[in-house]
């Protein structure tokens, strides 16, 4: 959904250089997509395909986001479990 002002947008490219380095924390980690094979070779627009930014690669993405945030979320939860299962006299 973060990329949904992005599509028409005329100046997609020099946004696109300049928040490259911001696409790690998007987990845009590689060239390879192992989600959404079939959209490997779709683009939004042809100043996505400049960058080969596909939408396969947006989608996965969106999939690890979600996964992470899935994991923090539990990780948080068992946190919470465990604080109070804890005995507060405990060092």
């Amino acid at each position: 959904m973060a990329f949904i002002p992005l599509y028409n947008f005329t100046l997609i490219p020099y946004l696109y250089d300049a928040f490259k380095p911001f696409l790690v924390s998007h987990l845009v980690l590689t060239n390879e997509t192992f989600v959404f094979q079939t959209m490997q070779n779709d683009y939004f627009n042809q100043n996505y395909d400049y960058y080969w930014l596909s939408i396969a690669k947006l989608g996965q993405a969106m999939v690890l986001i979600i996964f992470g945030f899935g994991f923090v979320l539990f990780t948080n939860i068992v946190f919470f479990i465990l604080s109070k299962i804890i005995d507060k006299e405990s060092k």
